[in-house]
């Protein structure tokens, strides 16, 4: 499952156990498939605007506040260390749906920040593509390193899946970012 957007201003990879920094992702759309298709993940800087990252994450905040003093637990996606950590599911509403539109499409009129990106999804998912899940993800402090992990199960045979990490803050070292193997999307790994 490679996953197509780490958005944040830093984000380290790693490739044979070894740290490798991130910083200049390719630029052309052609590129970014590129390396899509030989890492498993390219990095979309910019993909968020900074004011609708701002706006959108203090609403889901307020929104998994509410969720947790319900007590609606199906709300909530497997993940480890849930005291410090959720994965919310999002309802379709249309608050949620401008994140998807400033990010991958069309908002008020306007084109996204950068329409480059938009080409990158198109080309690879095409127009008829399903969303399979709508999330959430926050640690809190205190919250544990997750363990290694895959998204989900690999199976050669099955078709494509990509995920989409849309930072809504920037994330440095001392937050623990998310780090991405290069290659593993390629086979199993254990």
């Amino acid at each position: 499952t490679p996953p197509l957007s780490l958005p944040s201003d830093r984000e380290v990879a790693k490739q044979d156990g070894d740290d490798v920094q991130v910083d200049s992702p390719a630029t052309k759309t052609g590129d970014l498939l590129d390396s899509l298709k030989k890492d498993g993940f390219v990095v979309l800087k910019g993909f968020v605007p900074r004011c609708c990252a701002t706006s959108s994450r203090e609403r889901l905040s307020l929104e998994l506040k509410k969720v947790i003093e319900s007590g609606e637990s199906q709300r909530f996606a497997k993940i480890n260390d849930r005291k410090f950590r959720h994965d919310l599911r999002l309802h379709m509403t249309d608050e949620n749906k401008s994140i998807l539109s400033t990010a991958f499409g069309r908002k008020h009129g306007q084109q996204n920040n950068n329409p480059q990106y938009r080409d990158v999804y198109e080309k690879i998912i095409g127009g008829d593509a399903s969303l399979v899940e709508f999330g959430v993800i926050t640690s809190h402090p205190g919250a544990e390193a997750q363990s290694i992990h895959s998204d989900v199960t690999y199976d050669s045979e099955a078709r494509c899946v990509y995920t989409t990490f849309l930072a809504l803050q920037d994330i440095d070292e001392k937050m623990g970012p998310t780090n991405i193997w290069s290659g593993t999307h390629q086979a199993l790994f254990l």
